[in-house]
């Protein structure tokens, strides 16, 4: 009987002449908790009987094959489009701008404790974790003030924060 301790998997021989071998394949998908150790160890093991009343028990070298993970890579990004169209001539004073907030996890981490913040608008949201590769939408509105014409652009920027679960870069 092989088995492979990582997977589950176990295989049945029949036997198994002097010099000759078998192969399985299986396969595993690596975790976070992988990821955060910084590999993955999978371990084989064997077991059977020999046909030597004397030693009817067979010593096993566990094969064990030790494979490096990705580092660990906690990390959202924050895109801001302008979702209302723009007037000819640029926005007015007192016009309205709709904004489309998407926050995504490119790391390979689940970030968790969110707080998605419009620093023009103030508004703020919470997500409770953004596995990787998840996103999240949010919308804003602001209204063009005097100080924005006078600077002849306006500025909106949003930011996000969150928890990692990498004990080495926690934020």
């Amino acid at each position: 009987t092989v088995t492979d301790e990582l997977t589950g998997e176990e295989w049945k021989v029949a036997s198994l002449a002097p010099g000759k071998s078998e192969t399985f394949e299986t396969s595993y998908t690596v975790t976070e908790a992988d990821i955060l150790v910084g590999e993955v160890v999978n371990v084989a093991t064997g077991e059977g009987t020999s046909p030597d009343p004397d030693e009817p028990e067979v010593p096993v070298e566990p094969g064990e094959d030790p494979e490096s993970t990705d580092d660990p890579n906690g990390h959202l990004t924050v895109d801001k489009e302008t979702t209302s169209e723009t007037p000819e001539g640029g926005y007015k004073l007192g016009e309205t701008l709709n904004y489309k907030i998407t926050v995504v996890n490119d790391g390979n981490l689940t970030i968790t404790e969110i707080t998605v913040t419009d620093d023009r608008t103030g508004d703020e949201w919470k997500i409770d974790s953004l596995k990787p590769g998840d996103s999240k939408e949010f919308e804003a509105s602001t209204t063009v003030t005097e100080e924005d014409i006078l600077r002849e652009h306006i500025i909106n920027e949003a930011t996000a924060k969150g928890k990692s679960p990498d004990p080495d870069k926690p934020d």
